[in-house]
């Protein structure tokens, strides 16, 4: 009896005293925050500040004192083939646009994933995903 009761009490404190995880910092990882601002995505690291519009794709960095502004998205963003025929797309014209936080460990940021343009009246089996990440 005195076994079983030490058992059973050995399992309960092992299960109600789960490890704390380490933060990103504490395992070596740039410590990154990723934010929404209406359609305005925000990566902050500790020196670089990356912002993205969500309506046309436009990209700026501010690191310290420099700063750089990427235009948006335009025609002629992207060229996809299929068999003979050829289709110049507008990233920003995709109809199914989701931006997600996305986190590999290594590097954090966002996961863009783009599809549903259309070409010649036809919707395109094309799906596209991007990264932005710090």
């Amino acid at each position: 009896m005195r076994f079983a009761t030490s058992i059973l009490l050995l399992l309960i404190l092992s299960s109600t005293a789960a490890p704390q995880q380490p933060s990103r910092e504490q395992w070596g990882a740039m410590n990154v925050k990723v934010t929404q601002q209406g359609d305005s995505w925000v990566i902050a690291g500790k020196r670089t500040t990356v912002s993205l519009n969500k309506t046309d794709l436009a990209i700026s960095v501010l690191a310290g004192t420099a700063q750089w502004k990427m235009v948006g998205s335009a025609a002629g963003d992207i060229i996809v083939k299929s068999g003979a025929e050829e289709a110049s797309l507008r990233l920003a014209d995709a109809k199914q646009v989701a931006i997600v936080p996305y986190d590999a460990g290594f590097k954090s940021g966002i996961k863009i994933s783009l599809a549903g343009w259309t070409h010649k009246d036809r919707v395109l089996d094309l799906q596209l995903f991007l990264t932005v990440c710090l």
